[in-house]
């Protein structure tokens, strides 16, 4: 299994670039899905969690009004909150380290670009963050035995609305990670640029975007924000419209 190397702060908070996200996610992908790399199509993000990484998923309702879509637990506990719409109210279940939790409204058949990308995200949790969110429990003592240490996904960007990077806290700085990671693994910088470069003849932004939907299974806004990201489509904000053209 690789395992990826980087550098923390003191506080175990990984320091990761773009470039960084973009190595380790094809240096999975080689491990486990090679063929991805071979030739643009879908990543198998189910098996890569379940199967390579070992994690278990688990569907439950995260919340009243779908603000949470994942959630990673690091430790054991009985304390995992979670929404139970029979009784319209909250509720505590109990889950392993190595879980992941997927919200139940994801499981909808107009759900599944979300799925993927909720999926990815959390699995990126669990491998750049465990040293960050986890505990020793041999260390613990009774009164901490409890304290479940588990990460949510937000469906609202929160670090996205703060342009000054310098304003970021290590929390934005991990889900910014999550999301990068996610973008690298269900579309690999490689494979899109080869998918790009055997398609000439596709020559507007739009088309781009639906192939890049089609080809690797993902939603139109993940396949525009990474177009943008790897420089090959420029997003321009004119009052509320965006326009998009090709680099």
């Amino acid at each position: 299994m690789y395992i990826p190397r980087y550098k923390h702060k003191t506080n175990n908070v990984p320091i990761l670039s773009r470039n960084d996200l973009d190595f380790f996610a094809e240096a999975f992908i080689n491990d486990f899905q090679p063929e991805v790399l071979l030739a643009p199509t879908e990543f198998n993000i189910d098996l890569f969690v379940e199967e390579y990484l070992g994690l278990l998923v688990d569907y439950q309702y995260l919340s009243c009004d779908q603000r949470y879509l994942g959630m990673t637990v690091f430790n054991d506990t009985r304390k995992v909150i979670v929404f139970n719409p029979d009784c319209n109210q909250a509720d505590y279940i109990t889950a392993n380290a190595g879980t992941i939790i997927i919200d139940n409204n994801l499981l909808q058949d107009n759900q599944e670009h979300r799925y993927r990308y909720t999926l990815a995200h959390e699995s990126a949790h669990w491998i750049f963050h465990k040293e960050y969110y986890g505990y020793d429990p041999n260390q613990l003592s009774l009164f901490d035995l409890d304290i479940p240490f588990i990460q949510c996904r937000d469906i609202n960007k929160d670090y996205s609305r703060i342009r000054d990077t310098k304003l970021w806290d290590d929390h934005k700085w991990m889900e910014w990670h999550a999301d990068k990671f996610a973008s690298a693994i269900l579309m690999p910088k490689s494979s899109i640029q080869k998918f790009v470069k055997s398609n000439p003849s596709i020559n507007t932004p739009n088309d781009l975007i639906r192939s890049v939907v089609s080809t690797y299974n993902v939603s139109a806004e993940a396949a525009t924000y990474r177009l943008s990201d790897l420089g090959i489509i420029k997003r321009k904000t004119d009052n509320k419209y965006e326009q998009l053209s090709l680099i």
